[in-house]
This record gives C-alpha cells, structure tokens and sequence, in this order.
C-alpha cells in the first residue's frame, strides 16, 4: 500500500479482533497501515468505514484507491467510507475528508463497490446551530448509520501539547475556549473535551459536530469495544502519558481497549505507584 508500517500493529489486531462481516470505524485512519491488516480479517461480508481529517490522509486515500484496483479475492465486496467530522485546515481544503470521496468514483473498475457518507457541515459550528443541523436529511442518516457500529477506534491529545488540533480550533472562539479551560478540560478524545474525572458537557458557544459524544461510550461498550490509542505527538514526538491517566481516571469507563507506545506506559505506571490512579 505505502511505505507506511503501523506502529503496534498486533496488540491492535488482538484488541480488536475482528470477525467476518463486522463493522469497524476507524476514526485515526492515519496512513493506513492498522486499517489495511483490519481489512483483511473482515473479509468479504465485512465493512471498514475510515475516518479522519488531516493532510496525511490526502495521501493515503490516493494509495489506498489505488490498492482497490486489484482484484484481489480477500477484498470485501464493499467498503463504506464514512467522515465522523467535517470541515478543513484554513487554506487546505485538501484535509477535508469529503473531499477524498473523489478518488473512489469510478466503482466500474474497482475491484469492490465503495459507498459513502459525509458530513456537510463546519467541523466547529453555534452550538445554537446543531439541533437544526441534525434535522437535515444527509446528517441525520450519518447519525443513524453510526448507530450500526461494532467497534470504535479512536485517538486523543492532549490539552497541554498546543499541537492539538481541537484546542487549535476551540481558541478560535475565547469565549468557548476559556468555558472549556474553566471546567478542567485537560484533553480531548472523539474531538470532545475530557476534565479529570469526566467528560466536560458545559455548552459553550461553539463546539464539534461529532456523531458519537464521550457520554454515549459506556452504553456503547455493552455491545461493542472502544480501542484507543496514544503514540507520541506527531509533531514534537510529546508523549500522551497524561491524557491516558485521564481516560483512565474517568468515573464511567470510556474504552475497552488501548495500544500505547512505551513512555506513555511509564508515565501511567509512575502514576499509578503513586497513587495517582487507582
């Protein structure tokens, strides 16, 4: 596919085990190295829906329409590609993961048939804005696709790093930004604020428009898993040991399953030989 090689590739695939004709949503799809080996378990009854929303992607969605060329008999007979979020970097409408819906339009030579569902809003909009939003025919058959989900995989950053792409746009608005700081927010998961000890829910001004809030995972995870998984920024290579300790320290258990790279484990590990986390 690329050059690209998935980091934890196995303690992912353990964590997720993936059946025959499962639905999984991949929600840091990245370069795709976890996605390609999640693909090849699913096999041809199942659906890998990817998502996510940064410029690695352009590149990743050229080379994996690419890969769907082969007529290669593992393949599924469809893959669903579906964008949790909308919206784009300013000046970098190439980030905008409706955008890479393009480079799967021609299902007459493509050895699986593709079916899509974006969203066609801001990725931060009026928080006054989203019930009328969700009303609208396209996103409100988003959300009751979501519904269908198996497993959700899914990353996070934290607030700390000024690399995190939500505290980016959140500072966009001061208002909603300081509301959020007040309220402990220390991180982010599924682009939705994380305090200490539980997700924030304080309405602020504006917000994501996201198709699963953090308070929606424990009722998930009686049916189905949470993986998350925390590697070192990609930008200044910081570890992510404080967000886990406070995905961990939440009240209501928020994922299933994690894959960490080794300094984050330390600093969870430390924590806890403190005391810190129970």
């Amino acid at each position: 596919m690329t050059g690209h090689a998935p980091v934890m590739l196995q303690p992912c695939l353990r964590a997720l085990n993936p059946r025959p004709g499962a639905t999984i949503v991949d929600c840091t799809l990245g370069l795709g190295g976890h996605s390609e080996a999640i693909l090849e378990e699913l096999g041809s009854e199942g659906q890998l829906i990817g998502i996510d929303r940064d410029a690695s992607m352009l590149q990743l969605a050229q080379s994996f329409a690419r890969l769907l060329w082969y007529h290669d008999p593992d393949l599924p007979k469809h893959i669903v590609f579906h964008a949790m979020l909308s919206g784009h970097e300013p000046g970098n409408p190439t980030t905008d993961p409706n955008a890479f819906f393009t480079l799967f339009l021609f299902p007459q030579v493509l050895a699986v048939q593709p079916q899509f569902m974006g969203l066609r809003a801001p990725a931060i909009m009026k928080t006054t804005d989203i019930p009328l939003i969700k009303r609208t025919h396209d996103i409100a058959e988003a959300y009751r696709e979501a519904e269908k989900l198996d497993i959700i995989a899914t990353s996070g950053a934290d607030w700390a790093d000024k690399h995190s792409s939500l505290r980016t746009c959140m500072k966009r608005n001061p208002s909603s930004y300081k509301t959020l700081v007040e309220h402990g927010t220390i991180g982010d998961m599924l682009w939705r604020p994380l305090s200490a000890h539980a997700p924030v829910t304080v309405e602020t001004e504006t917000r994501a428009l996201t198709l699963v809030e953090l308070t929606d995972l424990p009722d998930f995870l009686r049916r189905g898993k949470v993986l998350c998984m925390l590697g070192p920024c990609a930008r200044c290579n910081e570890h992510k040991g404080r967000l886990l300790e406070t995905i961990l320290g939440q009240r209501k258990r928020l994922v299933s399953h994690l894959v960490i790279d080794s300094r984050t484990a330390r600093f969870v590990l430390e924590a806890i030989n403190e005391g810190r986390i129970g």
